[in-house]
């Protein structure tokens, strides 16, 4: 005990001398300046004033000036304020920022100039920041940007620009910033983006281009954003969406936003390479149909509303992942035809309804009889009160045609079975086929004690089954579903495989040797000395806490977080979001 109060009392005196040498503990007399408020001359906000305040205290992080009228910011207008960390420039009129205005902000983060009248900006402009990290400039006039205007923002994590007047964005025109992750660029008037405007950006994460007048989605200029995660693309006009839409190397979109774009086709294949898609949003468009992929396996939200969705087979893999959905959200997609089912949300129409014309390309020859010379458009115009009639025709025809010894198990069709083992419990089958026939399979799995199944509808091609028995060999078959074949009784070796689960019969926990017992045992020993000792550490911490408290000043009482700067322009602009993602940004490190 002698030796902690010995401790106590060092850093107690300790902290006495640093009071002593700090200037701002010594309360030095810095005066505010006229028409500004002050607090504990940290941060500085003025207001109604005609020029730039001068003699601002240099220990300064944060200032805000809102006159209301500063049409230009002169070269130098900053250059004593070397500790300013946030400057708040908003909504002041700025038409002109001079070259060489922030020179001496050799810390400065956070830098506002949006709600101004901004029409252009200089090169050279930003020489002389090179540690801000956001930069905000929506909400002004800029027409064009140069390449290379931000070339010394290294460190820029966030570039803000929307509301402004932009047209086209030139090859290069954010070259060097080579830590963007953040990427604002709605509500301009876009209508071209070079191949080679976003060159040097592969940090950038998240980008917005919805509200312009884009015609097609920029294929040659996105391709090389292999870490974008985020896709804003609405309110353009976007007719069609094709293949090679998004390019190659996408993989990790994780969301993509094409709401209010005329979007009249999308093929599941636009997305065939997303590995990560987490929401899909096409809201607002003039899609009737939406075919299955393997990408939309990964989706947790589709926005398809507002849409002219045809309700037929096509929608049965919908319909299958929207009843999997909370009650909330199985509204999303409605009918408009057929006109049976006009109004009705997809989810509400009976799975026997879902049907589609049979497609004549693929339809076998019924008879000799079925090759006659009724003219195309007599067939056309066949009456309503026939078609059962030539329904029951075409099925006792198809019965003619039908081997007299079919494959019922379909087994032709099945490429190869893959079975991944994940737990003691679980396994993960996934196929391949030859040839599609439709949208069903089912899903044989069997020890020698029992066989169970799994009916798969949407032409989902991959089945996560649980609950099996730990250190269990199962037989697993994949059976093609068809209304034209008799029931599968022995489906052949190539739709089948076998595998085994995790662990020991009997048993759900994984084999584990003696050895690795062991290990486990002295892992748990370190743990609970580690615990011991953090706690220990806890302990003095807050007894040294409480000691310094009665020694401290009341000056740091008003110091703010590290993004407070953004919660002082909240009136005119919502920065929610960017604040409670920014620490998240930090965190991840410049690349």
């Amino acid at each position: 005990m002698a030796l902690f109060g010995i401790l106590l009392y060092s850093v107690a005196l300790m902290q006495c001398f640093a009071l002593a040498v700090d200037p701002v503990a010594l309360s030095v007399d810095i005066q505010c300046p006229i028409g500004c408020a002050c607090q504990s001359y940290h941060h500085i906000s003025c207001a109604n004033i005609s020029d730039l305040p001068t003699e601002l205290p240099s220990l300064t992080t944060q200032l805000q000036l809102s006159s209301g009228h500063l049409p230009v910011i002169s070269a130098d207008a900053f250059l004593n304020l070397s500790a300013l960390t946030t400057l708040h420039l908003s909504g002041n009129n700025i038409q002109q920022v001079m070259p060489g205005a922030f020179s001496g902000l050799s810390q400065l983060q956070f830098l506002h100039l949006n709600n101004n009248s901004i029409e252009a900006l200089e090169v050279g402009v930003f020489e002389n920041v090179t540690t801000v990290t956001f930069l905000h400039l929506e909400n002004n006039l800029i027409a064009n940007l140069i390449p290379g205007v931000f070339s010394s923002l290294a460190k820029l994590n966030v570039l803000d620009l929307r509301n402004n007047c932009l047209t086209t964005l030139l090859d290069r025109t954010f070259r060097s910033l080579s830590a963007l992750r953040w990427l604002f660029l709605s509500n301009n008037h876009i209508t071209v983006i070079a191949p080679k405007a976003f060159s040097g950006n592969k940090a950038l994460r998240k980008l917005y281009l919805d509200g312009n007048q884009l015609t097609a989605v920029p294929t040659n200029a996105i391709r090389s954003l292999r870490r974008l995660n985020i896709l804003q693309l609405s309110n353009n006009t976007i007719p069609r969406l094709s293949a090679d839409t998004f390019g190659q190397k996408l993989r990790d979109l994780q969301e993509v936003y094409l709401d209010n774009t005329f979007l009249e086709e999308a093929p599941s294949q636009a997305f065939s390479r997303f590995r990560a898609l987490k929401i899909l949003s096409m809201r607002s468009n003039r899609l009737a149909t939406l075919s299955f992929g393997d990408a939309f396996q990964s989706v947790k939200q589709f926005g398809l509303s507002g849409n002219a969705w045809r309700c037929d087979c096509g929608l049965i893999w919908l319909r299958a992942w929207l009843l999997k959905q909370a009650a909330t959200d199985q509204n999303e997609v409605r009918c408009s035809s057929p006109s049976a089912h006009r109004g009705k949300p997809l989810v509400k129409v009976q799975l026997q309804y879902l049907t589609c014309p049979p497609d004549a390309s693929t339809t076998p020859p019924l008879t000799a009889k079925s090759h006659s010379s009724t003219p195309q458009s007599a067939a056309q115009a066949t009456p309503a009160n026939a078609i059962g009639r030539q329904a029951r025709t075409r099925a006792k025809n198809l019965e003619n045609v039908i081997p007299t010894n079919p494959d019922p198990c379909l087994s032709k069709r099945i490429k190869e079975v893959i079975v991944s083992e994940i737990t003691t419990s679980t396994l993960l089958v996934n196929w391949n086929v030859l040839e599609d026939l439709g949208d069903e399979y089912e899903i044989w799995y069997s020890t020698d004690a029992e066989m169970q199944s799994l009916r798969m509808i949407g032409g989902v091609r991959e089945v996560e089954l649980s609950e099996l028995n730990a250190g269990t060999i199962y037989k697993i078959c994949v059976i093609p579903q068809s209304n034209m074949i008799t029931k599968c009784i022995g489906p052949s070796d190539g739709q089948c495989t076998v595998a085994h689960t995790l662990g020991r019969a009997g048993n759900t926990e994984p084999i584990q040797s003696e050895g690795k017992k062991g290990q486990y045992a002295l892992g748990a020993g370190i743990t609970v000395i580690v615990i011991l000792l953090i706690i220990i550490a806890l302990i003095v911490a807050f007894k040294l806490k409480s000691s310094r408290i009665g020694f401290q000043r009341h000056f740091d009482e008003d110091v703010s977080t590290y993004i407070e700067h953004f919660e002082i322009d909240q009136g005119r602009m919502d920065f929610d979001q960017i604040n409670s993602a920014y620490e998240n940004i930090v965190d991840k490190g410049s690349v």
